[in-house]
Formats: C-alpha cells, structure tokens, sequence
C-alpha cells in the first residue's frame, strides 16, 4: 500500500482510482424506496477499499468520493455533514476490515455504519438541508428502519463478495512491501 518511503505505489493509486470511478458511477444508480430513501451498492466499494487500506488513506478517499461524487454525479447538493457522514463510515469500514477480515467484522462494520451513520447521523443532515417540518425523529425512524431491514441482505452480499474475491485482496496485501 505505501512503500517505507511513505510513497504510493502506482499500482495503488490506479486501484484507488478505479474504485472511485466505480463508487460514483454506483452513487448515480439507486432505488427510490420512500420520501429521501434510497438503497445504494456503493457500500461495496468501499468496504472492499476498507479491507485494502487503513483508516487514514480511506478518510482521504471519502473526501474525493464524496466531493466528486455530489461534482460529476450531481447526487445532490453539498452539505459538509454529508462528507463527515462519509468520512465517518469509510473510517468505521477501515477500523473493523483492516488488516483482518471475517464475518464477525464484517457484521460489526456494516451495522455500526447503518445504524451510526445512516440510521442516525445522516437524519440529522436531512433536517438541516431540508429544513423540514417532519423533525429528525420522522427521518431518523425511517431510515433506522430501512437500514436495519437493510442489514442482513447487504452483509450476506458483502459476506459473499468477500469469499469469492478474498484470496485476491490477501495476495494483493502481501505484495505491498
């Protein structure tokens, strides 16, 4: 990942880059499940990046995904708390998948981020942005509600994501040195 000189390898750079294009191309694509619910893939980018790289390179990688993303996704428009929400879940992805993988983690990941993050943060911003009458408590409810329904589908994906690609992202770390 970054060589004893604290460069990054080329190689590095490319894969980050690629993962970004994908990570913005899926932000664009989503399913419309409710008044401000959307259910997104692009989990998967970036908890696959998560268990590649540490917290601090993915809380680098959250900041261009999100800017690029709301810049050449138009996903919206920009608040800071939807980057801190960002940075915040890319940091948990890379606390818990980093360097070691398994289901327990994975679980732990996907749940404090959908809980924490989704569950409860990003109705926070909501209610900035939209200056809604409806109150955190409506958003937070909802999208509690959706991201844990949520839970176990996308842990089961990600779950068998990682077994199929696993053995690739293990060869792939032992070549940073």
């Amino acid at each position: 990942m970054i060589n004893k000189k604290n460069m990054f390898r080329i190689v590095d750079i490319t894969l980050i880059a690629i993962f970004l294009a994908l990570d913005i191309f899926l932000k664009s694509q989503y399913i419309v499940v409710g008044e401000n619910l959307r259910i997104y893939a692009n989990f998967i980018v970036k908890m696959i990046l998560a268990c590649l790289y540490p917290s601090k390179i993915m809380l680098i990688y959250a900041f261009m995904s999100d800017t690029l993303g709301v810049i050449l996704a138009n996903s919206g428009s920009y608040f800071v708390g939807y980057l801190i929400s960002e940075m915040l879940a890319c940091f948990l992805y890379s606390f818990f998948l980093y360097p070691k993988v398994n289901l327990k983690r994975i679980i732990m990941a996907k749940a404090s981020v959908n809980i924490l993050v989704n569950g409860l943060l990003n109705p926070l911003w909501t209610t900035f942005v939209v200056a809604a009458s409806k109150g955190y408590l409506y958003y937070a409810t909802k999208n509690l509600t959706k991201n844990l329904l949520l839970l176990p589908l996308e842990i089961l994906i990600f779950y068998i994501i990682y077994k199929l690609i696993g053995s690739r992202i293990q060869k792939y770390r032992q070549t940073e040195n």
